[in-house]
């Protein structure tokens, strides 16, 4: 990892402001770019100044300040005066026109580009990252936007419902321990909160330009659903680590018990499913990402796995994985099933009931998989039971 201090122009107060921001390493500082570090940098310590931004610029380009092109001069000053004249807080109208008062009035409006290209263009220019038309991507429960080379992540207020900061906080230090621990995950670029008609958190990261694993893997040929599995093993060896402390913790247990998803499955399942989860070991517990469905794994043309979307992220054992990865991502089908169980089949489906019953969302999954294969419902833990060992004979 490249020093700061041993970057041209980079000497130890500007290398502590820089920490101060998040950019620790000049491989950070590259990748962000000398406008982006500049504007975090003005955020924080609004002394900063034009010389500054040619410092940086340099150290980006391996030049002294002083020896920059009289046009980057210009472009940079450009910039530097636009951070300037921002206008200051509650003198212009919000730049989100929408009302939002409950998570119906979100649902309405989550995935509007027009409601949403004012606060995102403002978020980029805060940032020092260059601005595109917005292009909606796979929706969740936030709003999520292309911009360029850029995706954009932008929480529901507190007034849908739930306070967003510790989804927030969670998703944005995942995403920065899955870049340390190999993960193939897009870049980070920008993290922040803006005060507009309502308090916004928002993330900001490269755009990966692959496809949705879900609707890739049903078209895959053989050899590439093979290859597929053995990258998902690779990526879960290095994503299932210890990180405790990395967030804070979660009651699963509790939380399984009391779901109201349960709600949804017969009362015999249900009261199953409850106790099942009771005698469950949670020890190891490790960093998983909680959500591994067909939207959340991205496949490039080359049949190279992206994961993103960190948002229910937590501490838990690992087998909690194995929930949307068999019901959701693999669809339950036989071969994705064979190649990823192993040899012990039968353990490996005890593994996927216990996580079914600890997942906050194994209700809907178990719910939900006799449905799409035209079964009827289940009634017991045994009938989910014997539709998986089905698939292995």
């Amino acid at each position: 990892m490249e020093k700061l201090t041993s970057m041209e122009n980079i000497g130890q107060e500007m290398s502590e402001k820089l920490a101060a921001i998040g950019i620790d390493s000049g491989e950070n500082l590259k990748a962000l770019g000398a406008e982006a570090a500049f504007a975090k940098l003005k955020a924080r310590y609004p002394q900063v100044c034009l010389v500054h931004l040619y410092a940086l610029e340099g150290a980006v380009c391996h030049l002294p300040f002083d020896s920059l092109s009289e046009s980057r001069k210009k472009e940079l000053k450009a910039f530097s005066d636009s951070l300037k004249n921002q206008d200051k807080p509650g003198e212009k109208a919000p730049l989100f026109q929408e009302t939002v008062k409950n998570w119906e009035d979100w649902g309405r409006v989550f995935q509007s580009k027009e409601a949403f290209a004012p606060l995102a263009r403002e978020i980029f220019r805060r940032e020092g990252l260059p601005f595109a038309p917005l292009t909606g991507l796979t929706p969740g429960t936030n709003g999520v936007f292309r911009s360029g080379p850029y995706a954009v992540k932008i929480f529901f207020p507190k007034e849908a419902g739930p306070d967003p900061r510790p989804d927030f906080e969670n998703e944005a230090a995942v995403c920065g321990r899955l870049a340390q621990q190999g993960v193939p995950t897009p870049a980070l670029v920008a993290q922040g909160v803006i005060e507009d008609a309502y308090t916004f958190y928002y993330l900001v990261t490269r755009f990966f330009p692959g496809k949705e694993a879900g609707p890739w893997l049903a078209s895959a040929s053989s050899k590439e659903q093979e290859a597929f599995v053995g990258q998902l093993k690779s990526l879960l060896a290095k994503l299932n680590q210890p990180a405790e402390g990395l967030i804070p913790p979660v009651d699963l247990l509790k939380r399984a018990v009391e779901n109201p998803r349960l709600q949804a499955l017969p009362p015999n399942l249900r009261e199953e499913m409850a106790q099942r989860a009771k005698g469950l070991n949670l020890r190891p517990s490790v960093l998983v990402h909680g959500d591994l469905t067909g939207e959340n794994l991205l496949v490039d043309a080359e049949g190279k796995l992206t994961l993103i979307d960190c948002a229910d992220a937590c501490l838990a054992p690992a087998f909690y994985e194995l929930a949307p990865i068999v019901f959701e991502l693999f669809q339950c089908r036989e071969r994705l099933l064979r190649l990823f169980a192993g040899e012990d089949k039968e353990n490996f489906v005890e593994q996927v009931l216990d996580a079914v019953c600890l997942h906050d969302f194994g209700a809907h999954m178990l719910r939900d998989a006799p449905l799409r294969e035209d079964l009827p419902p289940f009634e017991s833990l045994m009938d989910a039971r014997r539709f998986l060992l089905e698939k292995f004979r």
